[in-house]
């Protein structure tokens, strides 16, 4: 049967790890797929907000690469909800246990990732996917009645009129730039745009479906990691050495009404890009360069040495690693260094740098 099935009070029900740096590792589950139509079954009963399912590990065992040993009997989904709800699937981003609020999933030979009806809004950001049935990802054109004009209807500036309008879409790659454009989104309802990169699941290219497959980083449209500051479109630093000789990538863009953390209800993940092969090509290390500031007259230049677009400056007022978010805008990039200015006057807080 299903791994957990919740009737009654579906309200926050969290399957995994909470993700708050205590523990984590160590509140994943560890499933075989199931002989039933989904792993996770939400019916009935109260709405099903605030549902997280995160750092869980499905069809692979504990050391995250060794698969599912015997034969696959069942053709499940990974999960249902009828009625109203919100669910996230995967890391909400806040830069605490990303990688461990990932869920790695394979061999669910089920038609959907997610089966649920328009009322429910689904964020999956982060996820590993491979050897998977799912038809689409988060879920496909048309299936049940999410129509994606329909289920995205308050995302754009303007209704859309097409489902093409509400997908990413990657232009030919600049040296080791990966380069593209974003759906016109209402930056008044979502301000804050989160792109995650994947390589495209293989296993699924044979087929002609498009799924995430590994995945391989993220960046904030219009942070200072982004090259190109015009609004929904982006130019960012991606390391394709290590990529295999033919792989494609995907992206997929999560919005959110808040900066932040990205969580069920809060943010929508939009539909995943058409897939594309990459050049060959090296960029310098990631390794973490030094964060420096200084006065300049009434503002702080704040600099890091390194190529351009492979960190993005982020902020807190607390410092103590939550309510981190980007800073927005572009970073000069020159001589080998790069500089954000800084308005003096505000509150006091907590600058780091983050990669992709």
């Amino acid at each position: 049967m299903e791994v957990l099935e919740n009737g009654r009070s579906r309200e926050g029900t969290l399957i995994g790890t909470n993700g708050d740096g205590v523990s984590d590792a160590e509140e994943r589950n560890v499933m075989a797929p199931v002989n039933y139509r989904r792993q996770f079954e939400f019916y009935g009963g109260t709405p099903a907000s605030g549902t997280v399912i995160a750092g869980n590990l499905i069809g692979v065992s504990v050391d995250g690469l060794t698969l599912y040993p015997h034969e696959l009997i069942g053709t499940p989904d990974l999960m249902s909800m009828d009625n109203v709800g919100a669910v996230r699937v995967g890391s909400n981003g806040d830069g605490r246990s990303d990688d461990l609020e990932a869920n790695r999933i394979h061999g669910l030979r089920g038609s959907r990732f997610c089966d649920a009806g328009r009322a429910v809004r689904i964020t999956a950001r982060g996820n590993e996917l491979f050897g998977n049935g799912f038809d689409g990802f988060p879920f496909l054109h048309r299936d049940r009645d999410r129509d994606f004009l329909l289920y995205y209807a308050d995302l754009l500036e303007n209704a859309p009129t097409s489902p093409e309008e509400l997908q990413p879409v990657l232009l030919e790659d600049d040296g080791a730039f990966l380069v593209g454009h974003l759906p016109p989104v209402d930056s008044e309802r979502y301000p804050y745009s989160l792109v995650d990169v994947y390589l495209r699941d293989p296993s699924a290219t044979a087929s002609g479906r498009v799924l995430p497959g590994r995945h391989l980083g993220s960046f904030v449209e219009g942070s200072t990691q982004d090259g190109n500051q015009a609004s929904g479109s982006f130019r960012v630093r991606i390391e394709t050495a290590e990529l295999p000789a033919e792989a494609e990538v995907v992206v997929a863009v999560t919005y959110s009404t808040t900066f932040g953390a990205l969580e069920a209800g809060s943010s929508v993940t939009g539909p995943v890009s058409a897939g594309m092969r990459l050049s060959s090509h090296l960029v310098e290390s990631k390794d973490a360069p030094t964060l420096s500031a200084h006065r300049d007259g009434d503002a702080v230049l704040v600099s890091w040495n390194g190529v351009e677009g492979l960190f993005r400056l982020e902020v807190s007022e607390d410092g103590l690693g939550s309510g981190w978010r980007p800073v927005m805008g572009a970073a000069a990039h020159t001589l080998g260094a790069n500089r954000y200015r800084l308005e003096t006057g505000g509150m006091a807080a907590f600058y780091r740098l983050r990669s992709f």
